[in-house]
């Protein structure tokens, strides 16, 4: 693949990319003081015309206070699977660890039972048509 003036040359033909003038940054802090819950997130798109990566958080994860839930997706040369991801994972993860997280399971338990909802969730990418790759980082948090 070759870059050159602003077009990306493809083997089946060329299409015309437009990058930005100056590189395009995006922050994000949440301050709960009350709670002392503190986060922020920093993304750089660069040049490129769309942000391929996000940023995902939901406090209270599972409807339990103090279990919270921070994820990292890079989207690798697109932004589907990582948009995919963000707006889906969370809610898949909150149905699939919802009883373990209330039954106040081990930790090894809910480990195990991410890794296994992963394989799973990966499963519905590929059945949705997306292809591109996705790098995920994944924390949960528990305040106590």
């Amino acid at each position: 693949m070759k870059w050159a003036f602003g077009r990306r040359f493809l083997r089946f033909g060329i299409s015309s990319i437009r990058f930005a003038a100056v590189p395009v940054l995006s922050k994000i802090q949440f301050e709960d003081a009350k709670r002392e819950i503190y986060y922020s997130s920093c993304g750089i798109q660069g040049y490129r015309p769309y942000m391929e990566d996000y940023t995902t958080v939901k406090l209270d994860f599972c409807d339990s206070p103090g279990y919270h839930f921070f994820a990292v997706l890079d989207g690798h040369v697109d932004y589907r699977v990582a948009e995919y991801c963000s707006k889906n994972l969370p809610q898949f993860l909150e149905t699939k660890l919802g009883a373990l997280i209330k039954s106040d399971a081990s930790a090894e338990k809910i480990s195990s039972a991410i890794e296994h909802a992963y394989l799973e969730f990966d499963q519905k990418i590929r059945a949705s048509g997306l292809r591109s790759g996705k790098y995920l980082f994944l924390c949960f948090a528990d305040s106590e």
